[in-house]
């Protein structure tokens, strides 16, 4: 297992030693963990809002900070988090289209995902590639990927596709260099 992985697993298993298996819940519109689309053993922490909890999908070993404002489109929207993935604190994702946290992604607090692209670029699915760090109050638009192993600067807005392995950071973010090699 990864040190990401390592840190998710000892975080999670801290935080269900204090709170118990499965906290779900919270101060408005609060949805049991049944009402999802699939739900594994995950914490979602006190309090969150999800609309349209029905499209969103945990897998197993995933934490999510207190605080989640969520807002799935019933038609054309999902919103997927992957094994060992982790949200910070007041996070806030709009998913208009699919979204989607890959395995042992780890994304800071106050994370904004799914905002509306640039004028000229079109709105689409957004993709966080596995093993992933992203960093606190950063910026991901509409129709962007990010591939596998990269790091998410903190404060960078994210508006076009960046490729695996890369140390991604700015505003408008851009690829510094690769992480490896």
């Amino acid at each position: 297992m990864s040190g990401w992985g390592k840190f998710l697993s000892r975080s999670l298993q801290s935080f269900q030693a204090k709170w118990g298996p499965l906290v779900v819940g919270g101060l408005a519109r609060s949805v049991p963990p049944e009402s999802f689309g699939r739900y594994g053993r995950c914490s979602l922490q006190l309090p969150y809002e999800i609309d349209h909890p029905e499209f969103v999908y945990v897998e197993d070993d995933v934490l999510v900070g207190p605080y989640l404002q969520a807002r799935v489109d019933p038609v054309t929207g999902s919103l997927r988090f992957r094994r060992r993935a982790y949200l910070g604190r007041f996070g806030t994702i709009t998913a208009r289209f699919p979204v989607e946290f890959g395995e042992a992604v780890m994304a800071g607090d106050q994370l904004c995902l799914g905002v509306d692209p640039p004028p000229g670029k079109e709105p689409g699915p957004v993709v966080i590639g596995q093993g992933t760090f992203v960093g606190v109050g950063s910026i991901i638009c509409s129709g962007v990927s990010i591939g596998d192993g990269c790091y998410v600067g903190a404060g960078s807005v994210v508006m076009e596709d960046m490729p695996a392995g890369y140390l991604i950071a700015g505003n408008p973010a851009r690829a510094i260099r690769p992480l490896h090699g």
